[in-house]
């Protein structure tokens, strides 16, 4: 299995989105819980008045007040509730999007090894091929074989060439899915599939 840490499925939009709104309800919840405290606020401050007498000109004032909240327990816990109930709602989504983002990976990347092997085995084709038409030449040559041998020949190969190049393009779009599967977009998936295309020849 893959997971999606290891997948950056951490920039896909469904996912951010839910985890933005388990920020929000986190944030609303301690908004709430903060206005149920008893709240302590100070003050000073201070000012120059025109007195006759040098020195006596400053006057300065402070004090602290106390803030009660108004008991209305009810409405903060239905407050809460609401603020709860939507961070569950939004972890839920989170994790509904991460399995799916998990599923769609676990398939790209079923599909990418898949194409490669498949690769691998139209290069086998093309070599076979290429020596069948050595043989089919030399045997041309050497009066042991008919000219349609050869031509025969070279249209396998021509076949198999034609199938290596296929498998390399179904390769190449099987990769930009894995990579978009993955959290890229568009743009940045057919960059990276074309550098790992490019780390692989």
């Amino acid at each position: 299995t893959v997971a999606v840490g290891d997948v950056t499925g951490d920039g896909r939009p469904e996912v951010v989105a839910a985890r933005e709104a388990e920020t929000a309800a986190r944030l609303e919840m301690a908004a709430v819980r903060a206005t149920r405290r008893p709240q302590v606020v100070g003050f000073l401050s201070a000012g120059v008045a025109n007195t006759p007498e040098p020195g006596d000109d400053l006057e300065w004032a402070g004090g602290v007040a106390v803030k009660l909240p108004i008991d209305v327990s009810h409405i903060y816990r239905e407050r809460e509730q609401q603020a709860r109930l939507r961070g569950e709602q939004a972890r839920a989504r989170r994790g509904e999007a991460e399995g799916q983002i998990t599923l769609e990976v676990e398939q790209a990347l079923a599909e990418s090894r898949n194409l490669e092997a498949q690769q691998k085995l139209s290069a086998e084709e093309v070599q076979s091929a290429q020596a069948a038409l050595r043989v089919a030449d030399a045997q041309y040559r050497a009066g042991l074989g008919s000219f349609f041998d050869r031509l025969s020949a070279e249209n396998a190969l021509l076949e198999a060439r034609t199938r290596y190049d296929a498998s390399g393009y179904d390769l190449f779009v099987g990769r930009v899915r894995l990579e978009a599967a993955r959290g890229l977009s568009a743009a940045e998936a057919v960059s990276a599939a074309s550098r790992w295309r490019s780390s692989k020849r």
